[in-house]
């Protein structure tokens, strides 16, 4: 089944219907690009940005960070409790994926502005007050607590906070934030002396204020040098020497500040210089006591909470999939395993699993099983999955999993791995099996990749000669739609599913078809949008046309088709079967061509116009004794009408025969010209090229020698 548009689909969903869509289907840039054409509405924008932290996939190409941030901001007025379930969220994101001082600490600060726009005002000041006894030298932190406070009436608190941050004159970030902090402790002063909005700071605990208060009254360091940044301050700290053992009174502590030490707890969690101590399991526990009393923070990590069991950030975690967690091995596998799943999700989930058998040797048995399942099953042979048979088998060179070279080869005999993942010849070579069956390399063409349009595989096919269509090709560069190919090859393509010429060029075959000297051009304009396609020049057995049929500009296939709808209107005018035979003549079609202008000759073996295309056309494609006979029976029967090769009147007819006559003697080719060039001056080649699975010297003999069913009279 053909997987719909992730733009289309949502498109026709509810912002409800969009959340309990089904994750994984789309992979994250598939689902940022429907955000994209939905962002101007906004319920079903966010719910898509939700459905994409929410999902398996991970990639390197995407900010997550920044859509964490639209998410919460989608929030914090309206919503804030989900918008301190994301914040919290984001802040596991950023310890599995993107760790450092500088991104947790930002995330601390959100938090504490989220309960502040909850009304918990003493939690989020408690926070803040955290955050800055482990890092009394951030200037960010007093940047922020001017731009927070003053909105939630602690104005008064504002001012002191700023004074602070203007005092850290050797911070390296304070130039560019000297002006904007300067700015703010103005407008902190007028929210105070305005008492708009009005002061809450009697609201705050008593204790708190006065902590906070010392907290930035006591001195912060002068230079960057004096700074000292602690990851965790108590009761934490005392988590860190407790031992596998936890003291019934340091966890009755711990939980009751479970929100004010949570985020460091969470941060414990993912401590690289403590896995080998039973903090980080410790941590873990403890987080999961807390969600009865946490349930609105931990809505969107409670999975991860869940299965983070033993040595999960060993084991479990993978940063090629998932945002926060890890999986087990029981869900990589169906990850993979199921076609219905984004593609790269898929490769992500068993390269996951790959990853893991090279670390742990126990689990290679399991994932090499998966491997020959995934190479041998039904959905194996079908076309939308040699892409993922293709890197089964490279990650199974990787894994050097040598058990799987019987199903390996019987997947490239059976021609079900795209080629454009992995070649025999590669895989072969790495596992010394020896030579290959794929033939030798040809010189007298090209090979191409082309990709079926209608079941998606990508196959090399080998060609002399490609004609281009022009008006195809100008009305494809003018983004209009189009049925057929503009670029033509010398022999019908066949597809494994049946399909006959429904192809398209992929880059390799574009590259291909590009003179050598401006290949290495053509690759670069891949990448840089200033370079014009059109510049380039084409590979000498490019040529280009103007196609046209039955008097009217028509792409060949298309004449192709007509001509063979009239004939089955009326089979016995032989003028479509040589209109027809033209056609594909052209097209590098020989044998095709001469059966249609065998059939046009038993129709009307006496029309001079029948007997001149096919006198031409075995001269050039065909039998050259038939030719003979058909000149001579020309010239004949002019001769006796008085338009022969002495009478004035000698016809256009006669007048060619007797040419062909002349070129036969001398080993010619006939006088049939077609006005057709390369870019490099060379008319289209009318002999026949040695046919795609021959080499010269093995040609096949005359097509007229072996149709016996057609006689010339």
């Amino acid at each position: 089944m053909t997987k719909k548009n992730a733009i289309d689909e949502f498109r026709k969903l509810t912002p409800q219907e969009i959340l309990a869509f089904p994750q994984g289907l789309y992979d994250d840039s598939e689902l940022l690009a429907a955000f994209t054409e939905l962002k101007d509405e906004p319920e079903r924008a966010t719910a898509i940005l939700e459905l994409i932290l929410r999902s398996p996939d991970h990639s390197e190409e995407i900010d997550y960070s920044q859509i964490y941030q639209d998410v919460i901001e989608n929030y914090k007025a309206d919503e804030p409790a989900k918008a301190l379930g994301w914040a919290y969220a984001r802040l596991v994101w950023g310890e599995q994926h993107d760790p450092g001082d500088e991104q947790r600490f930002y995330d601390y600060r959100e938090i504490a502005e989220v309960y502040l726009g909850l009304g918990d005002l003493n939690t989020g000041l408690a926070l803040y007050l955290r955050s800055l006894r482990m890092d009394p030298g951030d200037l960010w932190a007093y940047n922020t607590l001017g731009l927070v406070l003053p909105d939630f009436g602690l104005a008064e608190l504002a001012l002191p906070a700023l004074k602070c941050g203007l005092s850290l004159v050797k911070h390296p970030d304070f130039e560019s934030l000297q002006d904007q902090l300067q700015q703010l402790y103005e407008e902190a002063q007028d929210f105070f002396q305005r008492n708009d909005p009005p002061s809450r700071l009697g609201q705050v605990d008593p204790a708190l204020l006065a902590a906070f208060q010392a907290q930035l009254a006591a001195p912060a360091p002068t230079s960057p040098d004096d700074r000292l940044t602690v990851p965790y301050l108590p009761p934490v700290t005392e988590l860190l020497a407790a031992g596998s053992q936890l003291d019934q009174d340091l966890r009755t502590r711990i939980l009751a500040e479970g929100k004010l030490i949570a985020s460091e707890l969470i941060h414990l969690a993912f401590d690289p210089d403590l896995q080998d101590t039973p903090a980080p399991a410790q941590a873990i526990a403890l987080l999961r006591e807390l969600r009865s009393t946490m349930i609105d923070e931990f809505t969107e990590i409670s999975s991860w909470l869940e299965r983070a069991d033993g040595n999960w950030r060993i084991i479990g975690k993978t940063d090629l999939l998932g945002k926060t967690g890890g999986f087990t091995h029981a869900e990589l596998e169906n990850y993979a395993s199921e076609p219905r799943y984004a593609f790269g999700v898929r490769l992500a989930a068993f390269e996951s699993l790959v990853k893991r058998a090279e670390k742990f040797p126990e689990f290679r048995d399991e994932v090499i099983a998966l491997a020959r399942t995934l190479l041998t099953r039904p959905q194996a042979y079908e076309a939308s999955e040699e892409e993922m048979l293709g890197f089964v088998i490279s990650m199974a060179l990787d894994l050097d999993a040598r058990e799987l070279i019987p199903e390996v080869k019987a997947a490239f005999e059976e021609d079900r791995v795209d080629p454009m993942v992995i070649g025999m010849d590669y895989v072969y070579k790495e596992w010394e099996l020896g030579p290959t069956p794929s033939a030798r390399p040809r010189r007298d063409g090209l090979d191409l990749l082309l990709k079926c349009v209608a079941c998606g595989r990508q196959r090399h096919h080998f060609v002399h000669y490609v004609l281009v269509d022009t008006v195809t090709l100008e009305a494809q560069r003018e983004g209009q739609e189009f049925v057929y190919p503009a670029y033509i090859m010398d022999h019908e393509i066949v597809c494994k599913c049946g399909a006959i010429d429904r192809y398209d060029l992929t880059h390799h075959a574009f590259i291909r078809l590009t003179d050598e000297r401006h290949r290495d051009k053509l690759i670069e304009s891949m990448v840089s949008p200033g370079v014009q396609v059109e510049d380039f020049k084409p590979h000498p057995r490019v040529f280009f046309f103007e196609a046209a049929a039955l008097g009217e500009r028509m792409h060949p296939f298309k004449g192709i088709e007509e001509y063979r709808r009239r004939i089955a209107l009326k089979p016995g005018d032989a003028r479509l079967h040589i209109g027809l035979g033209n056609i594909l003549r052209l097209l590098f079609r020989y044998e095709q061509a001469l059966d249609e202008y065998h059939f046009a000759y038993e129709l009307a073996p006496s029309d001079l116009h029948v007997l001149v295309t096919c006198a031409l056309g075995e001269h050039d494609l065909g039998n050259k004794d038939a030719a003979r006979q058909m000149y001579e029976k020309i010239v004949a029967l002019e001769s006796a009408a008085g338009r022969g090769p002495f009478s004035r009147h000698v016809s256009d007819e006669c007048k060619v025969a007797v040419q062909g006559l002349y070129a036969l003697r001398r080993g010619k080719l006939s006088s049939w010209e077609v006005p057709i060039y390369n870019a490099q001056g060379k008319p289209l080649p009318v002999l026949r090229p040695t046919p795609p699975h021959k080499e010269k010297g093995d040609e096949k003999p005359p097509f007229s020698a072996k149709k016996k069913r057609h006689r010339w009279r």
